[in-house]
Parts: structure tokens; sequence; C-alpha cells
């Protein structure tokens, strides 16, 4: 599955233990503040009646109540317990940072342009953005978290396509057991509606199709269908699925992996992948806006972390989180730059947001690049330097900085490491 997918199932998750979280706190709450109260008012109660002060007719209902007034104190404390421990836990399901979107959009960052290839810089899908809480892009398409509507009206192409877009949404309806049969139904749908119309016909729709297609393609490859599953991997490289590095290791594509016809397809899918890479950079090189942009800092392991200390090389900044989900997927991709061209002058900086840049966010930093061997500074970012970023609402943000110290881009969400390297390679090999 991709990391697309599963990133918004673990929104999902996330969304629903936060929930819970929050019910059982509340309820927890009220009983430890009324429960003594009823249990202390039945103490008083049976006391009265023994001593005779009062109508002893009632006593049994009275001793009941007593009874049941401790147990319900005792199982709400348990459940307020519950409730403490899970929203302790959820930080590590959804980001805390104040004012960001707990679960804008997904992992794999790549939002679909009219081509069928990915918008960066202008993409909203796949990324943490200020502003309107709670929100999941599952639909695929233009929609939100319910399964494409079909239209009456529109053409059997496009009802097609959207019936396959529903198809895929009902397969991630549920954050805990994805529905694989759906991916192949969506599968299905799409493999026809290629060899009916051809691709070019339908990527002028805009639909996530290379999201749809590797979806299916691992549904295909664990039901055993493996020549289905590379006609339907092979399609989606052709919408615009790069994240090849994740088709390496995702165990839903291991019986593909290990077939021939995988085998032969590995070399063109190389040469492709370099091609397609290194023109996307281009173009976003080109298109790419300035501004001014300085760093002066001290990483979370107190080493001076400037800009103007890099000179002569080209450098990557990245502003991220620990809590972010599209982050951390990203920070593999940066160490693999640092190690192949950290000696052939690159360098790799991470600026954290974390919240108040307290002691312990600086401590909960170290403690993820002890354990993920980042192999880069990273320093607590502050508002100067934030606000030197045109528009900067969204993590992870990228700026790509060339030998002279001048900003040549500016990239918002998670990328492919094939597309990082094409960028720093183009602005490496510029004299």
């Amino acid at each position: 599955m991709s990391n697309e997918t599963q990133a918004r199932l673990k929104s999902h998750r996330g969304a629903f233990v936060f929930t819970f979280g929050i019910l059982s706190f509340i309820g927890g709450f009220f009983a430890i503040v009324f429960g003594p109260i009823a249990w202390i008012s039945g103490r008083r109660d049976l006391k009265e009646m023994n001593t005779g002060v009062m109508d002893n007719s009632d006593g049994g209902l009275t001793q009941t109540g007593h009874v049941l007034g401790v147990i319900m104190t005792i199982f709400w404390a348990l459940v307020l317990i519950l409730g403490m421990i899970t929203l302790a836990t959820v930080t590590f399901l959804l980001p805390t940072k104040p004012g960001y979107d707990h679960g804008s959009h997904t992992v794999n960052v790549k939002a679909a342009d009219d081509t069928g290839d990915y918008d960066s810089e202008h993409s909203e899908m796949g990324m943490y953005e200020q502003g309107d809480p709670m929100e999941m892009d599952i639909g695929m398409a233009a929609g939100g978290d319910a399964a494409p509507e079909i239209v009456e009206d529109t053409s059997p192409l496009e009802s097609a396509i959207r019936q396959a877009a529903a198809f895929h949404a009902e397969g991630m309806s549920n954050p805990f057991n994805p529905e694989y049969d759906k991916f192949i139904q969506s599968g299905d749908i799409l493999l026809d509606l290629v060899k009916t119309y051809g691709k070019a016909e339908i990527e002028n729709y805009r639909f996530e199709f290379h999201n749809f297609l590797y979806n299916a393609a691992c549904a295909y490859s664990l039901d055993g269908n493996i020549e289905k599953s590379l006609i339907a991997y092979k399609l989606a490289v052709e919408f615009g699925w790069d994240d090849f590095a994740h088709t390496a290791q995702d165990s839903d594509l291991k019986n593909l992996r290990e077939s021939d016809g995988y085998q032969q397809y590995q070399g063109t899918l190389a040469k492709m992948a370099s091609a397609k890479a290194t023109e996307w950079a281009a173009s976003e090189l080109a298109s790419g806006s300035s501004f001014a942009f300085d760093v002066d800092l001290t990483s979370v392991t107190d080493s001076p972390v400037k800009l103007s200390d890099n000179k002569g090389k080209v450098v990557i900044v990245d502003f991220w989180g620990t809590w972010c989900p599209p982050c951390r997927a990203e920070v593999p991709s940066f160490i693999r730059l640092q190690k192949e061209y950290g000696e052939n002058g690159f360098q790799m900086i991470g600026l954290n947001y974390e919240g108040d840049n307290s002691e312990s966010d600086a401590e909960k930093v170290r403690r993820f690049i002890k354990s993920e061997e980042i192999n880069y500074p990273c320093a607590l970012g502050d508002d100067a330097t934030a606000q030197q970023v045109p528009s900067l609402n969204s993590y992870p943000t990228t700026l790509f900085i060339d030998k002279s110290g001048k900003v040549r881009l500016k990239l918002v969400g998670l990328h492919s490491y094939e597309r990082l390297a094409a960028i720093v390679e183009t602005l490496m090999a510029e004299q």
C-alpha cells in the first residue's frame, strides 16, 4: 500500500483515538466530581438510618445505592485514567503544535495537477497546513472523506472514473483494516478504461490515478494475480508514481517484485525515473521564485547553524517537525542526500518547529536524531527565520539554495528521493 494511503489511514486512527480520549476524559472528570458526592450522601443516609434518625423503610435501596456509588466511582476513575493515557498517547499519532491542522491530508504529499503529475509549491494536498480543523482528503479527488458522488449527467467515462474513485475511497474507509478487494474493483475499472479510451483521455480528469493504480497493484499482488499487478504498477508509473524506494520495500508488492516481468521492467523503470525526475526538476527550478533568506541559529547539539558558512555549496533547508508524519517520512531521503552528496558540495539543514522551543522540545529532537541516525544539523527554528519565507503555513516546506546563497525553489510537502536528488544535481552542475 502506498505511503500516502498508509498516512491517511494513520490520520483516521489518530482521529479515532483522539475522540475516544476526549470522551473518556470528560466522562471520567464528571464521574470523579459527582461520584464521591453520591457516595458520601449514601454513607450519610446509611448512618442516619442506622441511628434511627430517618425512616429506614428505604434502607435496602439506600445501601444498594451506596454500593453502586462506590462501584461507579471506581469505574469512572479508571475511565478518567484511561482517557488521560489516551490523550498522552495521541500526541504520537497526531501533530500537537497549536494552530496547525491535525490531519490535513497525507504523507506522500504529491498532489496531481492537470497533467497527472504533481504540483509542488501550489499544492494543497498531502501536507499539514494552518487553517480548518481536522480535514482529511481520502476521496482522492476534489472532495473530503466521503466517496466521490456519482453524477448522473456525466459522460460514461467520467462516471466510470468516479466509480473507481468511490471504490478506492471505500477501501480506505476502515482505518484499521483497509479493504483490498475494493482496491481491486477500482483497479479493474481503470484497467478497462485505459484499454478502451487510452491514457491520454483519462488523465484529463483530475484524480490521483497514480495512487489508485499503485494500491490496485498491491491488491493484485497479494491476490496472486501478478500479470494484473504488473500492468497496474506500470500504469501507476506512467500516471506519475515515482516513489520507487517505497516500491522496493512495500511488503504488499513482494510477489510482484519476485516475478520475472518486474525484474525485466526494472531497467526500463530506472531510466524512465531518472529522465522524468530531471525534466521535472528543470521545470520546477525555471518557475521557482527567490527571496532574501538567512539562517543563524544553534543546533540542538549546541553547534552553530549558519547559512553563510555554506557559501559555495548547494543547501537544502527543511522546515519540519517531529509531530508531522509527512515530515518524518521525508527524513530518510534527506539522510541519503547528505550521505551521497555531502562530500561533493552539498549541505542539508533541518529547522524544527515543535511548539514553544523549550528544552523539552530540543530533547525530543535529539532523541529523534539518535533513533533515525540523522547525519545533518537540526536546530529549533524561530519566528524571525520563519517570517523570511513567504506563505510559510505548511509542513514540510523545503528551500533549495544554490552555491551563491540564493533561494531558487520552495517546495511544499513530501517529495520522492529521485526528485529531490534531481534538483540537487541540477544545482550542483551549475557554474
